[in-house]
This record gives C-alpha cells, sequence and structure tokens, in this order.
C-alpha cells in the first residue's frame, strides 16, 4: 500500500506540474493533424487522414470527442500533404472551438500517459523492487521534455513508456517463459507498434533479447520448455503483439470501409517515393501480402522517406548546419542538451555504479534489456534525420531513468552516506532548474545556453512547434501599430487559425503575392519562430539575426521596421505554389509563375526547381525541364542522396520519348 500511495502522489504532482506549466501552450502544428483524424477512426473507422502515425493515440483522443464537441466534416478527395493539413486544420479551427476540443484532448492526452506511467512503474517494480520503481517515476516527471509531452495528442511519449515497460516484462519473460509475463510483454509491444512507427525498432530489440535468451543452453525444467519451445512462445509473443496492431485498425486493411486508394496520395506512389530499393520491396511484399494494414504500410513509407532518408532540413546542429541529416552523436547530444545537470549527474553516477558492478545482481537482466533497447535506439537514430530533435529520442529516456534512478534506490537503503548525500543534491540541482520553468517544452539546461540562447545552436522542433501562437495573437490585438501595414508571419500557425483568432496578415490576400514579388525590402512587423533563425543554406534570415528583437515571447520572436525580406520573398512564393499545385483546383499556370518568382528571389531552394521542373515537363516544355533539374542539381547538397536522385531523373527525362516524360520527382520539402 505504501508503494502505491507514494507512485499516486508522485503522478499527481507530477500531472499537476505538466498541467501548470503547460497552460499557455496552443496546440503543436501537429495536434490539429492528429485530432481530426483521431475522430474519424473512432465514429466512423476510416483511417484516410494522417496515416503517418498508427491509430492507438487518436483512437483515444477521438473516443474523448463527442459530436456535441466536436464537429466532423465531410471527407473530400485530398491532393497530397498540403491540402489534407489544411482539411484538418479548418475542421479544428473553423468548424469547431479550437480552445474547448483542446481543453478535452488535454485532459484525455494526462489521462491516458498517466495509465502508461503507472504501467511503467508496475513493470520496474516487478523487475527491480518498489525503490527503483519510485525513483525513475520520480525522474521521468521532474523531466521538462515529458511535461511538456503529457497533455499533447502527439505519439512519442506513448511509444517511449510502452517500450520499455514491453522490455522489462520481457527481461522476466524470457527467462522464466511464464504466460503471465509473456502475455504483458506482448500486450505492451502491441499497444507500442499501435502508437509510433519507431516501435518496429522496439519489436527488433525484443526478438534479438528474445532469441538469446532462448537459444541458451539453458537445460528445460518443468517450469522451462526446451529451446524449440521457448522459440514457439517468443513467436507467439511477436505474432501477439501484430495482432494489437490489427485490432488498432478495426481488423480492416483497406483505409476507408467505403472507398478505396481514400489517401492524399496513393499508396502505391508513396511506396515508389521511397528511395532505397530494398525498402520499397519490403513494402510491397508487405501490401501484397496483406500483412499490414494498408494505413499502417502508408505511415511507415512515409517514415522511411522522411526520417531515414531524410527531408529537406537544414540542421542547426550544435552551432553547425549540416544538410537533412546530422553528426552521429546528435540524439545523445541532444539528450545532454535537454536533461537537467542534476539529472545528468545521477545518470552518469548510475551508469559508474552499473559499470563497477556495484548495483545489485538481480537487476542486471532488466537493465541489460532495457539499455539494449537504448542502444538499438540510438544506432538507428544515429542514420535518421534530426528535424524532430529530443521528442524522436524519447523511447532512450525510460531506460536512462533506470540508471540514474539507481543511485536514489540505493540511497534511500541508507548503506552509504556519501552517496545519499551526493543524490540528495544532485536531485535538489534537477529541481531546481526543471521546476521553475513554466515553458517545458522550450528547455534546455544551462550548458547548453538555457531556453533564452539554445536557439543559436539548434534549430529542429525541440526548439519550437508552435506552441507560443496564442501569444503571437495576443500581441497583434494589443498593439494596434502590428496591424499597419498587415504583419509578416513566419511562425508554425496555419492559415486556419490566424483567420480563427481574428488576424491578417501579408499572403492573406490573393494580390499580396505581387506586393512580395514587386520588392525585396518590407516595413512592417514581423513574426518568427527562434528555430527558424539559424543559418540555412536557403531562405536564410540573416538581416534577422543581426538585430535585436522589438519583443520577444519565449521563442516567439516579434520584429518591428524596414527588413530585407529577399528570402521572404522565395519563401511566400514557393508555398503559394505549392497551395495553388495541390488544391481540389489546381492552378498549373499559377503554380509555375511562383515557383519561377521563387527562384528569382532565392535560387538556392533547390526543391522549388525541382516542382518547376515537374510542371515544364508534364506541359511538354522538355527543354526548359532540363534546364530547371539541371538548376535542381547544382543547387542541391553535393554528394546527398537528393542530389543523386535529380541525377537519375534527369538521365531518364532525357532518355524518355517526347510527350512521354517519366513520373514526377518527388519534392522532398513536401514530406
Amino acid at each position: 500500500m505504501k508503494f502505491w500511495l507514494l507512485a499516486l502522489a508522485l503522478l499527481s504532482a507530477g500531472l499537476v506540474r505538466s498541467a501548470l506549466a503547460t497552460r499557455l501552450d496552443a496546440f503543436t502544428v501537429d495536434e490539429a493533424y492528429h485530432v481530426t483524424a483521431g475522430v474519424a477512426y473512432a465514429r466512423l473507422g476510416d483511417f484516410r487522414l494522417n496515416p503517418e502515425h498508427p491509430p492507438l493515440v487518436k483512437l483515444w483522443v477521438g473516443w474523448s470527442l463527442p459530436p456535441s464537441l466536436f464537429a466532423l466534416p465531410a471527407f473530400r478527395p485530398l491532393a497530397d500533404k498540403p491540402d489534407e493539413r489544411r482539411f484538418t486544420n479548418l475542421a479544428v479551427y473553423r468548424d469547431n472551438d479550437p480552445d474547448r476540443v483542446q481543453a478535452r484532448v488535454r485532459l484525455a492526452m494526462l489521462g491516458l500517459n498517466a495509465l502508461l506511467l503507472a504501467a511503467f512503474a508496475v513493470a520496474v517494480r516487478a523487475v527491480f523492487g518498489d525503490g527503483l520503481a519510485l525513483a525513475s517515476l520520480g525522474l521521468l516527471l521532474l523531466d521538462p521534455t515529458v511535461a511538456a509531452h503529457l497533455p499533447l495528442a502527439m505519439t512519442d511519449l506513448p511509444v517511449a513508456l510502452l517500450s520499455t515497460t514491453a522490455l522489462l516484462w520481457a527481461s522476466r519473460a524470457f527467462r522464466h517463459w511464464r504466460t503471465a509475463e509473456l502475455v504483458a510483454t506482448g500486450v505492451a509491444a502491441g499497444l507500442a507498434l499501435a502508437s509510433k512507427h519507431s516501435a518496429l525498432v522496439t519489436l527488433m530489440a525484443l526478438g534479438l533479447y528474445g532469441a538469446f535468451q532462448a537459444l541458451r543452453r539453458a537445460p528445460p525444467t518443468e517450469s522451462r520448455p526446451s529451446q524449440l519451445g521457448r522459440l514457439a512462445r517468443l513467436a507467439a509473443v511477436g505474432i501477439g503483439a501484430v495482432a494489437l496492431l490489427w485490432l488498432s485498425y478495426g481488423l480492416q486493411d483497406w483505409e476507408s470501409p467505403e472507398h478505396r486508394d481514400a489517401f492524399n496520395r496513393p499508396l502505391e506512389q508513396k511506396i515508389a517515393d521511397v528511395s532505397s530499393p530494398f525498402h520499397r520491396e519490403a513494402l510491397g511484399l508487405l501490401e501484397r501480402g496483406h500483412l499490414l494494414p494498408r494505413p499502417y504500410l502508408w505511415g511507415l513509407a512515409d517514415t522511411l522517406r522522411a526520417s531515414l532518408e531524410g527531408r529537406s532540413y537544414p540542421v542547426l546542429a550544435f552551432g553547425r548546419l549540416y544538410y537533412s541529416k546530422g553528426p552521429w552523436y546528435f540524439f545523445p547530444g541532444m539528450l545532454a542538451a535537454k536533461l537537467a545537470l542534476g539529472w545528468l549527474a545521477l545518470l552518469v553516477a548510475g551508469g559508474a555504479l552499473l559499470a563497477r558492478g556495484r548495483l545489485p545482481q538481480p537487476w542486471w537482466p532488466g537493465l541489460g534489456a532495457t539499455l539494449g533497447l537504448a542502444l538499438v535506439f540510438f544506432l538507428v537514430l544515429a542514420g535518421s534525420s534530426p528535424y524532430a530533435g529530443v521528442r524522436h529520442a524519447l523511447p532512450v529516456l525510460p531506460p536512462l531513468a533506470l540508471v540514474a534512478a539507481a543511485p536514489l534506490a540505493l540511497a534511500g537503503e541508507g548503506r552509504d552516506k556519501g552517496l545519499a548525500l551526493f543524490s540528495a543534491l544532485s536531485l535538489a540541482l534537477a529541481a531546481l532548474s526543471a521546476l521553475p520553468v513554466l515553458r517545458p517544452w522550450e528547455y534546455f539546461n544551462e550548458l547548453a545556453g538555457g531556453p533564452a540562447e539554445a536557439w543559436r545552436l539548434f534549430n529542429d522542433e525541440g526548439v519550437d512547434l508552435g506552441q507560443r501562437k496564442l501569444e503571437l495573437a495576443s500581441y497583434y490585438r494589443e498593439h494596434p501599430e502590428a496591424n499597419e501595414p498587415v504583419p509578416l508571419v513566419s511562425y508554425p500557425v496555419s492559415k486556419a487559425e490566424m483567420q480563427r483568432r481574428g488576424l491578417h496578415w501579408l499572403g492573406e490576400s490573393p494580390g499580396d503575392s505581387e506586393v512580395l514579388a514587386a520588392s525585396p525590402r518590407l516595413r512592417g512587423t514581423f513574426f518568427i519562430s527562434a528555430a527558424q533563425l539559424g543559418p540555412s543554406p536557403w531562405w536564410d534570415k540573416a538581416p534577422l539575426r543581426a538585430r535585436e528583437p522589438q519583443s520577444r515571447r519565449g521563442n516567439l520572436f516579434i520584429y518591428q521596421g524596414e527588413i530585407d525580406a529577399g528570402w521572404l520573398q522565395a519563401e511566400e512564393l514557393y508555398w503559394k505554389g505549392v497551395r495553388t499545385l495541390f488544391a481540389q483546383e489546381p492552378d498549373a499556370a499559377l503554380a509555375e509563375r511562383c515557383f519561377r518568382q521563387s527562384l528569382t528571389a532565392d535560387g538556392r531552394a533547390f526543391f522549388v526547381a525541382i516542382e518547376l521542373g515537374n510542371l515544364l515537363a508534364a506541359r511538354g516544355a522538355r527543354e526548359e525541364a532540363l534546364s530547371a533539374f539541371e538548376t535542381a542539381r547544382a543547387a542541391a547538397p553535393a554528394g546527398s542522396r537528393v542530389q543523386e536522385e535529380i541525377h537519375r531523373h534527369l538521365e531518364e527525362l532525357r532518355q524518355a520519348p517526347d510527350g512521354d516524360p517519366p513520373p514526377p520527382l518527388r519534392d522532398p520539402n513536401l514530406e
């Protein structure tokens, strides 16, 4: 009973802290996408929207939103990702009250993540005992990144907690092979698969660990089956996990019970977008064999393309600029920048105790299994795009919390006064650094410059994901001078939300594109995210970096006066071209004009030249298309995968018969 009372107290304190610290945050740029999809999943069993993520979190949110709180608009054909984003944003911000919706979603997600944290604590207790369970739970709840994610309709924290829970149960199940623990392992792994595609890494780690334990030369006993029996039980765990994934899709293969090929982009094209022949063949085999649901495969193709192969994302990592992929040490370094220094001190101390063999021997199998999971995730992350920042590394955090909690658990036994003093001081240092930060998404520790200065080192989504939108709207309303002329908004806020909040901005009216194209110098108020201010190989905001902002709201920067905004011309004209091209009634001629003007303003954005080349090839302007793709190849980062793709496409276009161009080259900036 004492354990449960303490665990409940920790959970309650952590949830209250999270609710208070995030109460001013708006929806992230992804949540409207997830919420609208979740309502469609829960009410209609229709999985066409947002197949980028499996359904678990979205179903949970959808079940929490009755028709009286969320009106689901009628489906319509969707023209690629930009159009789908437009559809879901309009559903949340135009057709419903976004503030009421967010309030309900936050309660639902606090409840779900509380359950998952409790399940994690139960698994830790079963493997390590009360002390480590309470200490690791407390450290997770203290962490600002976890606090920031607790109320969000996003998939990163659920998959992190479920993945470690699965490996914890596996550390017992694959030694004793008892049915109850095998079932717990399979359920946790299946729920992880239904949360996020990265749980395939969890399943891989689970399989490797289970195969190692099954093939050990341990003689069969009454409670331990033979090697063949152990392998059969391991296979049953995997089959059960995949069955739970199927169950999350209602045991249906197609994305919609009424329509076929209803995605924003057909599955066959989505698979064809993947560069790796091995990945394409594997996805095709899974699709032809109906081994996994089609929406899941669509999202897996998207994940492989955007995360492992990389999107056109300029990466600012530790103050150095990279293209698409950061250095191999990005994610360990990002965790070191995002964890409170006292938390890191406990982690180092726990690692030292483990290396010196000073941790209790019964803990070793559990630590081996969970740290093996962390290692596999780090190896996969080393080759992936770091655009999402720390949230993609969250599956590593619970295993590290177990190691960091070890000094606290041992200190609680009172055997080592020096360790107890060190642990108490480290815990106090972590609390003093983390708890006062009222916008925990923006937290960085003191070595990384703290929340105020870390944007100079990083530009990933861990810096900002649009949470300051409400402050942007408040500043607009409270400062009339910000409205004349209409402000320039380069912050992650959808057009639908700006209209909902009563904002007007340059680019809202059709004639604004002529204003943007007329002169690179603009005067007015400019709102921008700190994540966009770092150096970039295209659309670089150097004129702003050289100035002090008029005002600042966390990582929302506000400038006023005359701005040299050639980069803004290029950026806005590109996105206008994209919106025009991927619309219900596309205007190819207008899109072509926008892309040409964008390249004139800044010719370094190779993906703009790709879009222009695709349009020119489609209308039969072969020589002009070849010239556009030559421009794209020259501007693309040297030696990059995308440069190779452009080169291959150029050769295909040169060899294609007149009037029969190859399929369009996928714009990586749309991923």
